[in-house]
């Protein structure tokens, strides 16, 4: 995996497919998730920030034109899951589900 720095510039962010950049996006959610679980609030919120600034990259990518309301939509229902009252009652579940599939693309992708 690339380091945080790497990974924010667009140079290499750009250069990712959809799916891996969702996936990237995904293994993030995934690690808030896990501080959330031990109810340690400060790396939580660190790692959910670290999220968001993947998505922001994602949604300017212009290669993301035609996904840009689902990918918009996926930072919404986070914002209302971690920041929020989690009024669309997300869940950690439906998350790793919806994250996992874009593990599965990519390997479809690379033909594994």
């Amino acid at each position: 995996m690339q380091n945080i720095a790497e990974i924010f510039s667009e140079n290499f962010w750009f250069k990712l497919s959809t799916f891996e950049q969702l996936a990237y996006i995904g293994r993030s959610v995934s690690i808030a998730i896990d501080w959330r679980k031990k109810d340690d609030q400060f790396q939580m919120h660190d790692e959910i920030e670290k999220t968001f600034k993947l998505l922001e990259l994602t949604i300017v990518d212009p290669k993301n034109v035609k996904r840009l309301r689902e990918i918009i939509v996926v930072k919404e229902l986070l914002v209302d899951d971690f920041c929020g009252d989690n009024e669309y009652r997300s869940t950690n579940e439906a998350w790793y589900k919806y994250f996992a599939f874009f593990e599965h693309l990519i390997k479809i992708e690379k033909g594994k």
